[in-house]
């Protein structure tokens, strides 16, 4: 994996967290526009619950951007796409 994707996965999993933290606390409000019948504290704690797994997969998207970023400063030379010419 190299550092844009893991700086992508990190953008994508920052904005499922925001928006389920967004959800989470509308349904803790018991927002009456959302058009749903069911138990709101539990809507709420689920979307709580997915903000946090999304924490977790911005967490190692970002421990993936650190060891991408060490494996291409301890590649050789020729590694990282300058070629010598022949």
């Amino acid at each position: 994996m190299s550092k844009g994707q893991a700086m992508y996965c990190f953008g994508l999993s920052l904005s499922g967290a925001i928006a389920m933290v967004c959800f989470g606390a509308a349904f803790a409000k018991h927002y009456p526009y959302f058009g749903y019948e069911g138990d709101m504290d539990e809507a709420a704690g689920a979307c709580f619950r997915t903000a946090i797994a999304f924490g977790i997969l911005g967490g190692l998207s970002v421990v993936l951007f650190v060891y991408a970023a060490a494996k291409q400063r301890m590649a050789p030379t020729n590694v990282r796409g300058r070629y010598e010419a022949v």
